[in-house]
């Protein structure tokens, strides 16, 4: 009888929202055994994705298990945090995302991100990883044969792709044989404070940064690097010799990189996912000078509209919004009136 790595039973979660809470996932019962294939289909907005980054222990902070358990090789992670299951990430459970533009770090390089991953999770040496590097490209390119073999497919978008991987791997390759950057920091101990303004030096990163929140109950901390914002944990930290340097008026002018659409389809995704990308395409549809655009969230189980019309209350560029009408896409989408 084959082993059972994964199982989930009667699993429930739900997001609590301004209008109230919203059940994403209902009862759910699945079991996947060692070598086995599971595809779970449904429509946009349905759960899919929310269930899986549950697994892994990703859902955004307004989300809860309300329901059930998560058998991992006969261990029960329905209880863990993020950091107890660091331990298991990367070795007894992965996760390929949808979108590698909004998982992976854009202040790292892709390689390094790749091959940190190895060495942290599989305890191994440069040597040994450059040698996993080595093995996975010479898979992948067994991958890619069999792709260009299959005639229904369209080739330009799998080129596109496999160039991708290539380039990924050769920047792994590339990245192992480099030492990663000295910090200029003062004290090599993480501080047991940091406040606004202060300029840090961030060791995951190999960057200096400016803190631009107190650390929160979890000890993470929001720092901007150049012209990326994201969260750090406090440990992560170290304090710099670098003086913080004077903030200078500066005009810039912004122009769109392309022509935008009039629809901005968001299906699939979480709402933090959806907001920077949301945001974004505000900003170019007012720079060309639309006055109305259409944001395709689906229907499903509502989270991801209530999310995004709650975004777009505040938003700058939006002066109305509502929901579609019969031929616009009704409830799966939100018609915005631009500023």
């Amino acid at each position: 009888m084959q082993e059972t790595v994964l199982e989930l039973k009667n699993y429930s979660i739900s997001f609590n929202t301004s209008d109230g809470e919203v059940q994403a996932v209902r009862n759910v019962n699945l079991s996947v055994k060692k070598g086995e294939i599971l595809c779970i289909v449904g429509e946009s907005g349905c759960g899919k994705t929310v269930m899986c980054r549950s697994v892994m222990k990703l859902l955004p902070p307004n989300a809860r298990i309300k329901s059930g358990e998560i058998i991992l090789c006969g261990e029960n992670i329905t209880s863990y945090k993020r950091k107890k299951m660091e331990k298991l990430c990367g070795n007894t459970v992965s996760m390929v995302f949808q979108d590698p533009m909004l998982t992976l770090n854009p202040t790292i390089p892709v390689g390094r991100q790749i091959t940190e991953a190895i060495i942290k999770n599989q305890k191994v040496s440069k040597e040994e990883a450059r040698k996993i590097v080595d093995a996975s490209r010479r898979e992948m390119e067994q991958i890619i044969m069999q792709i260009r073999a299959v005639k229904t497919i369209d080739q330009r978008a799998a080129d596109r792709i496999i160039q991708q991987g290539r380039d990924a791997v050769r920047k792994a390759e590339n990245e192992l044989t480099e030492d990663l950057p000295k910090l200029k920091t003062g004290d090599g101990k993480p501080p047991k404070m940091v406040v606004p303004g202060q300029t840090v030096s961030v060791v995951s990163l190999g960057k200096n940064a400016t803190v631009l929140s107190k650390p929160d109950k979890n000890g993470e901390v929001q720092v901007q690097v150049g012209i990326i914002k994201l969260s750090v944990r406090l440990d992560d930290i170290r304090l710099s010799n670098e003086k913080t340097e004077k903030k200078t008026n500066v005009k810039v002018e912004y122009n769109p990189a392309n022509t935008v659409g009039l629809e901005l389809d968001i299906r699939g995704m979480l709402v933090d996912e959806a907001k920077p990308i949301v945001d974004k395409y505000l900003l170019d549809a007012h720079l060309q000078g639309l006055s109305e655009v259409n944001i395709i969230h689906g229907k499903g189980t509502g989270a991801l509209r209530a999310g995004i019309q709650q975004y777009l209350k505040n938003h700058p560029h939006c002066k109305a919004f509502r929901n579609g009408n019969y031929g616009e896409g009704d409830y799966g989408v939100t018609v915005v009136t631009l500023k």
